[in-house]
């Protein structure tokens, strides 16, 4: 079980909402005495997505804690949970934003949920 969660909720169709290639509303601020790692991140939507898929990113400070080629994506469903991540520890009073990197043009999603679950080191 996770000792922290990060959440964060896009409301409405993707695409209509403007996110694509931009930060997301709500950022966190780690508590300034303790580290932590990533366990797992949640994606859902209300309505499955189809065509290309949702592409998020989290940073840390700025910084990506996903491998390049494996970002959280969600394509022909409506919810994927990922455990893989680069060898990160995200520090104490780090900032941790969400972008959403890609939409797709054809079924993108409607009511976008990530939960980062995070567990201190």
């Amino acid at each position: 079980m996770a000792d922290l969660e990060l959440r964060w909720f896009i409301k409405g169709v993707l695409s209509e909402t403007g996110v694509k290639g931009v930060e997301v509303e709500g950022i966190y601020r780690l508590k300034d005495d303790q580290d932590y790692i990533p366990e797992k991140v949640f994606m859902h939507t209300k309505t499955d997505t189809t065509g290309s898929p949702i592409i998020i990113d989290i940073n840390d400070d700025g910084i990506s804690i996903f491998p390049a080629v494996n970002r959280p994506q969600l394509s022909n469903d409506s919810e994927v949970m990922l455990e893989t991540f680069d060898p990160v520890v995200m520090r104490g009073d780090s900032i941790i934003t969400l972008d959403i990197d890609q939409v797709s043009g054809t079924v993108p999603g409607e009511d976008l949920t990530v939960i980062l679950y995070l567990n201190e080191i």
